[in-house]
């Protein structure tokens, strides 16, 4: 029900609500004969066309890279062929070490004119069973493997020609040594020779000899004849489509790849594969590229620069062929989309810089990787184009001073390439300058290489390879600053002293892990925008809030991973302050040098981030300043479900569904479960029951009995570190995406105010009892894994001091709180069920189901207070035979023991998308529902219509269709808003939208005549009029406020956001506040409706006025964060004049998707501007603050914020309307949480907007008596 006075005081998620009816019969219907790909459904919210992310491969191809990897080389420069000379050594040969190469280390091998053949004889890896014709792989690895070879057999599986007489063969490739190897045989010494020679650098031989060598070769070649069905894979073919090897790499590979290499004899950063190559290209490339001579790697990385740049700013390669400005084949940030190109801006670039670190060029590395990370490269597009380096620190020298100086160098050049600028300073913490032409040289390791005199104020190192770690102000086992953060613990990190971007690799096996992580980490960093963590909506709880969000596509580094939901919860201190649970033990700590970190939420071109400030009192720039940036998963909650989830046995998890007659346990050991589900699906028995199992979140991918079936074998697996801030363990994520579903709270707190507003005293017995008391809180949630949630929140207890205001226990009466953010049982509606057989598919290509907004409400039925849990599937059950969306009640008056009163789909098999309300009217409760389109694109509608139900039991009490000149009105119903002017406990009127693809109008539905309440079983068509004609689509709820004559006033927005249709629109919205000629004290028969011409247009009418005080607020942005100053206190120069009809407010091609919110006589709603650009794809959302009675700017700003004012001469201002809050999509529903307001006029107000939660600072606007008050959510 609803009422003006009720909803504007605190009423908590009151009498507005989907219920619905459930009496199925006991029947399957098999579902098999349909397609997944009719019910595919993404919302226009997540991007349509992924936004990859450039790499540059920059390698090492100097002639250290012909070296041998396991054994030793003491050059001695080249043959005239350009082989590397190595000399003579000796080396020891380890048969339990495992040593990677282009042979089989656990295969034996026969040497022939051809080459090396696998054999099935038993050679072991020991030397001593070794026999001429039988030689282990190891051994054979060992001894030739190059570093050239390990690079190749990493990238692209190694070097083998397609074509010619070695086709079929791995080639080896590098220079040539002798080894020396002694060892003993019962007590006699043994000695080999190896001699490996070479005419060309890919011509590689090997003798074995020595008198008592029981392994004797002679010039055998060093290739490797495999197998006919040997295939010859790299990391390439883990990041590409490489089933057509002439593809784009832009379009089979998860990022766009580019391969430079560098050496000095005239390739001091060549170019040889650019942005338009096929991946045979990139393979070719890297496989035919012949290592020789220098290292020049930091004028490889000024040639990295200058392609990104798209400009020759360098003499060291021209490159001329990959460079052009704007030109779809050669510019990383263009592309062409359709028939067009377009700026990708947003675009992130990468280096992928693998080298041993030993440089000796003119340049140090860190120079022009500090350069990259911390300029505008591209100024001639929008936003900032900067270029982050990883770092792969490989085939370092035997020798451990030479080995040491190669990692210093390449750690250095990782800090200067890849830093965050928390202290905005363009440097890495604590590193302060360098001189770019500094004279001299410094002597490492035989190389005289440039001085570049990096300095961190207290030493100053000749260059890069002379930086000694662990730094004495970043050690981890001593001094670490906060700082040190910058490079240390980014993407959550272990704080080891070592920068995030950089990766160490010993041998092959460490070069394909240090590259797949790094490339990883870079699609990670990537997909950060890509696919941006949708924040859907959340729900408050006295100093909590709980967060859901999703990722449409998250990278793990055990593959791509799709469709994965969130639930955490974050502190909100009583300074009104989101604050993370620094300290992880579930207690809000506020005082001391240990505290629970202050943070803000930051949307922009870079994705979602969340900064960590330094302070605990945001008093100056010092403590509003970045302590850390995190992105979203990194930030440490108070509880987080989904990680709670994914670590449960999930054979302990409680499920159950509707059957139809029953609830019955979800649960694969019972036949009777199985048969009846396998004839939904369409499938065996023993399909169905792996299908089980896979929802209840087991992973089968190595169960022999299921992995067989296409429906089970989509991965969920990720590393718990990725999503759950520490752990190295493989998890099983098991909470699907949770997009357009609201969270509603059960507590010991009273849900409704009956007993306050109506002295209602049953109500007041009902909430006084001890088992409403000592409820638990729990969050009810729905997701796309076809569920409802039921997560336990637990007890805010209060602390023992100031410092420690508030801890979360398990439950009233109780200290534990090991069970806090556990779920305790899911439920699923009959409806949803033959949907859930594709949710394992590997081709899934996301299919709503459970996916709306859910509420909660006392209501009294049958003489008996209950506490209801009304859910709807909403976008989910587009009809499929008898199926179809539904809407279901539970009974949650005890939280741990729900009961499902009923489910019940709509008789015209529209989705369930009207949010509905509860309708109280005399002493029967209802639920009244509109009509929805047909499918969740909004694109297909039917006679719309509005049902009313019987909330106790879901009987149909009657069904009203629309009409328009007596013909059946055709479209979609929106959401309902009842309201109970009076305040006589009875809902007088119900207000909502209609809404076609671009048209619709403003509706009312009398609920009484006069002094009497009209029947509900009576109602019919005229009953329904037409407030206001506006030709617009109307999707959200509206709301109400009294004007000072008593009369009603009724604001809406129009607009609707469902399909990718919805992004281009040409027209404008509006938002309207419009006194309702129709009320007089009680509901008069009258049709009388408005136009939209018959208000007042208020865009054009500034608001002027004299500023009286200032304050300074903290704000964070894509810059940084600091306090800033604000217009505090004003007076108004002229008086605000009401409209004698109404007013609107003008939105061009904006859409208004929200429920507006009343709070202090301002009217606030957020309108969304949709974009198509594939880097604009969520769209901007501003905030709207309107006074209530004229619809232009309160004289006295209500948002405290740089934005909500304009200078207007000597001591004026110009208050703005509207504000913009920044890139993303707000939810359906309700975007505001009010946070306190026991300070005065002041008050804060989360927005959620994508991936956000906006904490804006606002006042009210004129005073109020006693407690702000806020027109509450549905």
């Amino acid at each position: 029900m609803g009422d003006i006075k009720l909803k504007k005081t605190f009423l908590k998620g009151v009498l507005l609500s989907l219920l619905v009816f459930a009496l199925f019969s006991f029947k399957t219907e098999s579902t098999m004969s349909q397609q997944m790909s009719d019910y595919c459904y993404v919302p226009p919210s997540t991007p349509a066309q992924e936004v990859k992310p450039n790499v540059l491969f920059v390698v090492d191809f100097s002639g250290s890279m012909q070296f041998p990897t396991y054994v030793p080389c003491t050059f001695n420069g080249y043959t005239q062929q350009k082989v590397a000379k190595c000399g003579t050594n000796t080396a020891s040969y380890n048969s339990t070490q495992t040593y990677w190469g282009y042979f089989d280390p656990d295969k034996c091998y026969q040497p022939t004119n051809q080459g090396f053949v696998e054999t099935s004889c038993n050679c072991s890896r020991n030397i001593q069973n070794m026999t001429s014709s039988c030689i282990s792989g190891n051994l054979l690895n060992w001894v030739t493997t190059t570093r050239i070879d390990a690079a190749r057999k990493v990238l692209t599986g190694g070097k083998a020609p397609q074509e010619g007489a070695d086709r079929g063969k791995l080639i080896s490739e590098g220079s040539i040594y002798t080894i020396e190897y002694e060892y003993t045989i019962n007590d006699s010494t043994k000695k080999c020779i190896f001699t490996i020679t070479a005419t060309q650098p890919d011509s590689r031989k090997i003798t074995i000899q020595g008198q008592n060598c029981q392994i004797k070769l002679n010039n055998i070649d060093i290739k490797i004849n495999l197998p006919s069905n040997a295939q010859v894979k790299g990391i390439i073919h883990d990041i590409c489509d490489t089933s057509d090897l002439n593809g784009q790499i832009n379009e089979k590979c998860k990022a766009i790849i580019e391969f430079m290499i560098f050496a000095s004899d005239d390739r001091e950063g060549e170019i040889l594969v650019g942005k338009n190559a096929t991946i045979s290209n990139l393979i070719s490339a890297i496989n035919n590229a012949q290592p020789y001579w220098g290292t020049p790697t930091g004028e490889a990385l000024w040639e990295a620069y200058d392609y990104y740049k798209q400009l020759n700013d360098h003499r060291y390669e021209a490159n001329t062929e990959h460079i052009g400005r704007a030109n779809v084949n050669k510019d990383p940030y263009y592309d062409r989309i359709g028939n067009k190109d377009v700026s990708v801006w947003c675009r992130k670039g990468f280096v992928l810089l693998i080298s041993d670190g030993a440089w000796n060029g003119d340049v140090d590395p860190v120079i022009p990787a500090r350069v990259m990370a911390t300029t505008d490269l591209r100024e001639d597009l929008e936003s900032t184009q900067s270029v982050i380096t990883y770092v792969i620190y490989a085939w370092g020298d035997l020798d451990n001073t030479a080995r040491l100086e190669g990692q210093r160098a390449m750690i250095t050049t990782a800090i200067f390439g890849g830093f965050e600028d928390y202290d905005n300073n363009k440097w890495p913490y604590p590193f302060v300058s360098y001189n770019e032409n500094a004279q001299g040289t410094c002597n490492y390791g035989g190389d005289s290489t440039r001085r570049s005199n990096i300095s961190d104020n207290t030493t100053t190192y000749c260059n890069s390879r002379g930086v000694s770690y662990p730094l004495s102000k970043c050690n981890p086992n001593g001094n670490w600053d906060n700082l040190c953060a910058e490079w240390d613990t980014v993407s959550n990190s272990p704080k080891d002293g070592l920068p995030y971007n950089y990766y160490e690799a010993n041998d092959i096996e460490g070069l394909r892990a240090a590259i797949l992580n790094a490339l990883y980490d870079i699609l990670r960093r990537a997909s950060s925008q890509a696919a941006v963590a949708c924040l859907t909506s959340r729900s408050g709880l006295s100093s909590i809030v709980i967060q859901p969000y999703y990722f449409p596509k998250f990278q793990s580094q055990k593959g791509e991973r799709s469709w994965l939901g969130f639930l955490k919860a974050l502190w909100i201190d009583a300074k009104l302050q989101l604050r993370e649970d620094t300290l992880s033990n579930k207690i809000l700590n506020l005082l001391g040098e240990a505290f629970d970190k202050i943070i803000q939420f930051i949307t922009g071109a870079q994705g979602t981030k969340v900064a960590v400030l330094q302070g605990n009192e945001l008093t100056d720039n010092n403590s509003c300043s970045v302590y850390q940036l995190k992105d979203i998963n990194e930030v440490i909650s108070v509880f987080d479900s989904g990680c709670i989830l994914a670590e449960s046995n999930p054979n302990e998890r409680r499920i159950f569904f509707n059957s139809g007659n029953e609830t019955l346990d979800f649960i694969s050991s019972d036949n009777n479960v199985v048969n009846l589900l396998s004839g939904i699906w369409g499938t065996t028995p023993e399909e169905a029951r792996c299908v089980i199992r896979y929802l209840r979140g087991e992973n089968l991918s190595n169960d022999l009995q299921c992995n067989i079936y296409d429906s089970v074998r989509r991965p969920r697996e990720v590393l718990k570190k990725e999503v759950c801030i520490s752990g190295d363990n493989e998890i099983t994520w098991r909470l699907g995406d949770i997009i357009s579903s609201t969270p509603s709270l059960v507590s010991e707190q009273p849900v409704n105010i009956y007993h306050l507003k109506y002295w209602d005293k049953s109500y007041r017995a009902f909430i006084s009892s001890q088992e409403y008391k000592r409820r638990p809180t729990f969050v009810f949630v729905s997701s796309n894994d076809g569920m409802l949630h039921a997560f336990r929140v637990g007890y805010l207890k209060p602390g023992e001091n100031a410092g420690s205001p508030v801890k979360l226990v398990n439950a009233p009466g109780t200290e534990e709180s090991d069970l806090v953010g556990k779920e305790e049982w899911a439920f699923i509606p009959k409806n949803a069920l033959p949907y859930m057989k594709w949710y394992g598919n590997p081709n899934y290509c996301h299919i709503p189901t459970v996916d709306y907004r859910t509420l909660v409400v006392d209501a009294k039925l049958n003489g008996s207070w209950k506490t209801l849990l009304i859910g709807a599937m909403g976008f989910g059950g587009k009809e499929m035979g008898s199926f179809s969306s539904s809407l279901f009640v539970l009974d949650v008056t005890d939280p741990l023991n729900p009961r499902l009163l009923w489910e019940r789909s709509l008789d015209d098999k529209t989705l369930t998308l009207s949010m509905p309300a509860v309708v109280k009217v005399k002493e029967n409760w209802y639920v009244a529902l509109g009509s929805g389109p047909k499918e969740p694109e909004g694109k297909n509608f039917v006679g719309a219509k509005i049902y009313f139900f019987d909330l106790g039991t879901g009987n149909k009490v009657v069904e009203i269709p629309l009409k328009e000149n007596n013909q059946a009105l055709i479209g979609a119903v929106g959401d309902l808003m009842p309201v109970d002017v009076d305040g006589d406990y009875s809902d007088d009127a119900i207000y909502f939208g209609v809404y076609t693809q671009t048209s619709g109008d403003f509706y009312r539905l009398r609920l009484r005549s006069g002094e009497s309440y009209k029947e509900i079983s009576s109602l019919v068509s005229s009953d329904i009029t037409k407030a206001v004609s506006i030709s617009r689509p109307i999707f959200a709820a509206s709301a109400f406020a009294k004007g000072p004559d008593g009369k009603l006033w009724v604001y809406f927005g129009t607009g609707r956001f469902l399909s990718g249709d919805d992004k281009l629109i040409n027209y404008s919205n509006y938002l309207v506040g419009f006194k309702d000629g129709a009320w007089d004290t009680k509901y008069e028969q009258s049709s009388l409706y408005r136009l939209l011409t018959d208000f007042q247009k208020t865009n054009p009418m500034e608001i002027i006025s004299t500023v009286l005080g200032y304050q300074n607020v903290c704000i964070c942005n894509e810059s940084g964060c600091s306090l800033q100053s604000v217009v505090r206190d004003t007076s108004p120069i002229n008086p605000q004049v009401s409209p004698v009809q109404g007013w609107y407010f003008e939105l061009p091609k904006e859409v208004i998707i929200s429920q507006p919110a009343i709070l202090g006589k301002t009217v606030e709603a957020v309108s969304y501007k949709p974009s198509d650009d594939i880097c604009a794809y969520l769209g901007e959302s501003n905030l709207i603050s309107l006074y209530y009675l004229t619809g232009t700017a309160n004289p006295r700003p209500v948002v405290l914020s740089p934005l909500a004012t304009s200078p207007a001469g000597e001591g004026r201002v110009k208050v703005n309307p509207k504000i913009s809050l920044g890139l993303g999509s707000p939810p359906l529903g309700n975007p505001f949480q009010v946070l306190g307001g026991s300070i005065g006029r002041k008050y804060a107000k989360l927005v959620q907007i994508s991936g956000t939660l906006l904490k804006i600072e606002q006042q009210i606007a004129e005073p109020l008596r006693g407690r702000i008050i806020h027109w509450v959510e549905r």
